[in-house]
């Protein structure tokens, strides 16, 4: 079957019976998807690479879920056939699959600091459920039985490493986010990152998103003794096909949600309009979400800023720079105007007054 682009691949894969095929591993190819019941939608995002352990031939495949996910390598036995679909994405397909960044434990995590898990499919907007949280001591998951009694499970500083790195061993259901406590929460969607609310900090016009491009607007929070009731409607319909609420499939469609406030769940939305900040209203030290709407949006920390002084190419344009530093210690680099593009997660307590910002001019021969 010839390659396809990305909604075809969805549409092929929407079937109950998409038509399945098993060549060797040495034969996978970027497009390709498997169709294990372990790591089902994953699809291939490399040439597999050869690699020997423990006098055992085998071949490293990197993947990444078709929702999204962090960049996984998954070992399979070499000359072994490999179950997928028959229907291979192309080249131009590849990215459209949203990277999810690692979620990265601090060597000295704080009490209250907590890991999410994000599920690749489930059938609730809210995620959290399965949240671990640090106690200053351990780590600590609360989860409900059958039976409807919940258990805590409390789990070694260092073991949640092996929990949430993506890996074999790791979940293959889903993807973590570290939120440090103190700060605004954030989830991900579509591989960007984006704010989170609880319930009750849910207001009327917000707007709930879903991977897969879905938005939902908020029309009401109605409060009551058993928590909270949210009349949604949808805007737009996710892509893909059983993520979420699946009967809210079409743009006008009217969803009820109760949410007990027990579980603590978090709703990705889009930032209101008042949240969002020029990089002229950001400190040194700020942890934000970074140039909200672009391709390149990323939560870090800003480590400088400065301000460029029209020049003789641009007599016009006053450009503000922001170097920052990600979680995992990439460092980055946004340009804007005075665009309003930054969503201010922390701002660290001060006993002084901040730096002013670097006013540099740059003249152009």
């Amino acid at each position: 079957m010839d390659p396809v682009n990305f909604p075809q691949l969805m549409d092929a894969l929407s079937s109950v019976n998409a038509e399945t095929e098993s060549p060797l591993v040495e034969d996978l190819v970027p497009g390709h998807v498997l169709a294990s019941s372990s790591w089902d939608r994953h699809i291939v995002t490399g040439l597999p690479t050869p690699r020997r352990e423990h006098g055992t031939e085998l071949m490293t495949v990197p993947v990444r879920h078709l929702h999204g996910g962090h960049a996984l390598s998954l070992p399979f036995h070499a000359g072994r056939p490999v179950y997928v679909y028959a229907a291979r994405a192309d080249r131009a397909a590849l990215h459209q699959v949203p990277v999810i960044p690692r979620c990265v434990i601090p060597k000295a995590p704080a009490a209250g600091d907590r890991v999410i898990l994000q599920p690749y499919t489930a059938n609730q907007l809210g995620v959290g459920a399965s949240a671990f949280t640090f106690t200053g001591e351990s780590w600590q998951q609360a989860v409900t039985a059958a039976s409807g009694h919940t258990e805590i499970r409390s789990f070694p500083t260092r073991s949640i490493e092996t929990i949430v790195r993506p890996t074999t061993y790791a979940s293959s259901v889903g993807w973590h986010v570290y939120l440090p406590a103190g700060h605004a929460p954030h989830l991900y969607a579509d591989g960007r990152p984006v704010p989170a609310r609880t319930a009750d900090r849910l207001a009327e016009q917000d707007v709930i998103l879903m991977p897969g491009g879905g938005r939902i607007r908020v029309d009401s929070v109605t409060r009551h003794a058993d928590g909270r009731t949210l009349r949604l409607t949808v805007l737009t319909p996710s892509a893909h096909t059983g993520l979420h609420l699946t009967w809210a499939s079409r743009a006008g469609d009217s969803i009820e949600v109760e949410d007990s406030g027990r579980q603590g769940l978090l709703y990705a939305t889009e930032p209101r309009a008042a949240e969002l900040r020029s990089a002229a209203d950001l400190l040194v030290g700020d942890t934000v979400i970074a140039a909200w709407g672009t391709p390149y949006s990323n939560v870090a920390t800003v480590e400088e800023i400065w301000q460029q002084r029209p020049g003789t190419l641009d007599p016009q344009r006053t450009s503000m720079h922001v170097h920052s530093t990600t979680a995992d210690g990439r460092p980055v680099r946004t340009q804007t105007g005075f665009d309003n593009r930054y969503f201010l997660l922390h701002r660290p307590a001060v006993d002084h007054a901040p730096a002013p910002v670097a006013d540099l001019a740059r003249s152009h021969a």
